[in-house]
């Protein structure tokens, strides 16, 4: 790894504020391909919250919400998206934006998978691009990271780790995700639940069809769309 990228990762891991503890620390089961930016990262801290709370990097601490392998398991949330081991998930954004290294190969890039809608696309080549231009950038995100100070400010809502701003009604199902009034603050893993599940439901409808209700069980963190029935 060259000086200044070394330079650029041991900067950003001193401005992470930590928020793992001793609860769960299993020995970490990591996928052996990893950049070494990315390993290099994980021997300088335990992940955190950077400044306003916009990003979340994971760490090998607990608690389960901040835990790499934890967070990584297919069954807590990753499987509405049909996400497998081939996408390590190591950060994410305060609107649920997760973000992934593609270890099926040699490539070995950053991707982001937008919750509301699952789309995935490429992000970054690299872990100290991703830094440069997606965390510490001046430009990117800006619109999005303006909201999320909006709603704070002006909503009055105090910020909680592992907590994301969702939409009450998402986009996808016709909400508008830049209404303050829409949005609320949600468990981080409840919240990719069900986003995933809405994804996955509406990916099987025909072009076209009308939700007419929508079940929710929160016991169970289960949601069920019921389309209209065409005559």
């Amino acid at each position: 790894m060259r000086g200044s990228m070394k330079e650029i990762v041991e900067h950003f891991a001193e401005l992470l504020v930590d928020v793992s503890d001793s609860s769960l620390c299993p020995a970490q089961k990591l996928p052996a391909n990893l950049q070494d930016g990315y390993r290099y990262f994980l021997s300088l801290c335990d992940g955190g919250y950077t400044k306003a709370n916009f990003f979340h990097f994971f760490g090998q601490g607990g608690p389960v919400s901040h835990n790499l392998s934890e967070w990584n398991q297919r069954e807590l949330w990753k499987k509405y998206y049909g996400l497998d081991d081939m996408s390590f998930v190591f950060a994410e954004d305060v609107f649920g934006t997760q973000f992934c290294f593609d270890v099926r190969g040699n490539r070995r890039v950053v991707k982001m998978l937008i919750p509301d809608g699952g789309k995935i696309s490429l992000c970054a080549n690299t872990f100290e691009e991703f830094l440069e231009v997606e965390v510490l950038g001046e430009t990117a995100n800006s619109q999005v990271r303006q909201l999320a100070q909006r709603f704070f400010q002006l909503k009055g809502v105090t910020f909680h780790p592992f907590t994301h701003i969702s939409c009450k009604i998402p986009s996808s199902l016709g909400g508008n995700d830049e209404d303050l009034d829409n949005l609320e603050l949600i468990y981080a893993s409840i919240h990719l639940k069900l986003l995933g599940q809405i994804t996955s439901q509406i990916r099987n409808l025909p072009t076209g069809t009308r939700i007419k209700d929508i079940r929710i069980d929160h016991e169970k963190q289960e949601i069920t769309l019921v389309p209209e029935v065409r005559g």
